[in-house]
């Protein structure tokens, strides 16, 4: 069996300005063998080009096409439902920048009202901007957030992200946002088309349980856990997780090791399966 890749970034692949052991050598054998496979990150701060670019200084060399970001999710979402939507984006200006190149309003204050208010992340996120957000929504807009993630690894340990963000302004508005990143069916299916795959080929590679895992094992895919992030190996085997992902690792060369048997062993697992429908 060949398995097509879905890999998270953060916690999976580096930890902010830190490569993890055997990311770029993981990297590289899918490469040597070319096999299919995307970076999927739920963060919206960065475009595919500036991560390809930092992916260069771990020694992994990949194309910003195979790289996607829940602000190409969201931007695809947008333009499938109204492309000349005005909106209103908690988010760096990159994020902002990627939406009103692709020919969205961006307004920035409550001057005139928006049809959504987007929640992506910034570490530069004000009071002033959730008000904002708030007043749109009181007013109509609906909620659309990049992902649900509550914390994120930094270099000292965690940081709030996106999703603290996106709980305060429907705790005030009392309205749901539309979740697009993981683990939501709409990135899986996104994503999913980008690699020709059905999805039983498709192997989700992340640290979270709630977040990469749940984005595999919710849209009939493989899961795979690394405990190089948010997930340590003990808190895996917690009874409430069991079933939550197919197999975990330490790191990614025990990924590695795991694929080539896999790999090697489909022909007799075919003849295994033919055997037993006979």
């Amino acid at each position: 069996m060949q398995l097509k890749y879905i890999i998270d970034l953060d916690g999976t692949i580096y930890h902010q300005t830190k490569p993890i052991p055997y990311a770029d050598k993981f990297i590289s054998y899918l490469q040597t063998k070319r096999r299919d496979f995307v970076f999927f990150t739920n963060s919206p701060e960065r475009s595919p080009e500036e991560i390809s670019d930092k992916l260069k200084k771990f020694n992994i060399k990949v194309s910003p096409e195979k790289i996607v970001t829940a602000a190409c999710v969201t931007k695809d979402y947008l333009l499938n439902h109204s492309r000349t939507a005005r909106i209103f984006v908690i988010g760096t200006e990159q994020f902002k920048k990627s939406l009103s190149e692709a020919g969205f309003d961006i307004i920035c204050d409550d001057s005139k009202n928006a049809d959504f208010v987007i929640c992506g992340f910034s570490q530069q996120t004000d009071f002033s901007e959730v008000k904002t957000a708030c007043k749109h929504i009181w007013n109509g807009a609906e909620l659309i957030c990049t992902n649900s993630d509550e914390s994120i690894p930094d270099e000292k340990g965690f940081m709030p992200h996106t999703g603290a963000i996106n709980a305060s302004l429907e705790y005030a508005t009392g309205k749901k946002a539309i979740m697009l990143g993981k683990p939501g069916a709409y990135s899986f299916n996104y994503i999913q088309k980008k690699l020709h795959a059905r999805k039983d080929e498709i192997c989700v590679v992340g640290d979270r349980i709630d977040t990469d895992m749940s984005f595999g094992k919710n849209n009939g895919a493989n899961a795979f856990l690394v405990y190089t992030g948010i997930t340590s190996e003990n808190e895996s085997k917690m009874p409430k997780y069991i079933g939550t992902f197919d197999k975990g690792f330490k790191n990614l060369d025990e990924l590695i090791k795991f694929d080539m048997k896999i790999t090697k062993e489909k022909p007799m697992l075919s003849l295994e399966l033919q055997f037993l429908g006979e």
